[in-house]
């Protein structure tokens, strides 16, 4: 009888071993995966955020945070730290895009300027998605945040290049050739 109960003793430490070792190896895989989506992330200067706005609940990505000026989970992501980001005069342009996502009238898509704490102002586009339930009820909105400063200063400076040549070629008798 004790060597019956011994073998299986010894089967069921052999199977929770494995199957602790299964899911050690799963749980790197996820971690490996999740520091793989924040650096690309950071590289895209790409965030994420998920909200409820039937309970006010909020998640941001590292990179979001980050967007906002501030250091990734030294505070909790909330409506009020989302609005204090938004420049002031953009916030009516902002809370009207997302109402509009809301009510099911457009997509959740918008350029606004972000204000952070240390007083930088960058240009973000925000896309988000509106889940909602069978019944047509908001469950919650999820999206992305990118930084698009950068790429806008170049469009603004492409544009003033493009004015100046268009200068040139009506104030100057010879003709521009490219």
């Amino acid at each position: 009888y004790h060597a019956v109960v011994a073998l299986r003793a010894a089967r069921a430490v052999r199977t929770h071993v494995a199957l602790r070792g299964a899911e050690a190896l799963r749980m790197a895989a996820l971690r490996s995966k999740h520091a793989q989506l924040g650096r690309a992330e950071r590289l895209a200067r790409l965030g994420s955020f998920e909200w409820n706005p039937q309970d006010g609940t909020l998640a941001w990505s590292d990179e979001h945070f980050r967007l906002w000026g501030v250091e990734p989970s030294s505070v909790p992501p909330t409506q009020a730290l989302f609005l204090q980001g938004v420049h002031p005069e953009d916030r009516a342009l902002q809370q009207a895009a997302q109402e509009a996502a809301l009510r099911g009238e457009a997509p959740y898509d918008c350029v606004f300027r972000v204000c952070r704490p240390d007083g930088t102002v960058r240009q973000v586009h925000v896309m988000g998605e509106v889940l909602r339930d069978p019944d047509g009820r908001v469950l919650r909105v999820v999206g992305a945040v990118q930084d698009i400063t950068e790429a806008r200063a170049a469009e603004a400076a492409l544009l003033e290049k493009q004015r100046l040549v268009d200068v040139l070629q009506q104030t100057t008798p010879l003709g521009l050739w490219f």
